[in-house]
């Protein structure tokens, strides 16, 4: 089997998480490019990789932005309530 490669794109507003971007190789999947809402105090990627359909998931996730007016202390309170999103 072949290999997959995905990233998903998750922003961090005082209600929760919401889903940004969903790529696959790189290509915009649809609904296409999913502007980040206006409350979002953090941006992340979920970055996946499978050498093939037989091996384990390779997952890291990134930052991509920060709130220039967002303390780590406040975001960490936020992630206390609201948990990375898991698959």
């Amino acid at each position: 089997m072949s290999a997959d490669k995905s990233s998903q794109e998750w922003h961090l507003t005082i209600k929760g998480w919401t889903e940004g971007t969903y790529r696959i190789y790189g290509d915009v999947q649809k609904p296409g490019i999913v502007e980040p809402p206006i409350d979002r105090v953090e941006t992340l990627v979920r970055e996946m990789y499978q050498s093939s359909g037989y091996s384990k998931e390779d997952i890291t996730w990134k930052r991509l932005w920060k709130s220039p007016n967002c303390t780590e202390e406040y975001l960490l309170k936020l992630k206390t309530k609201y948990p990375r999103p898991e698959y």
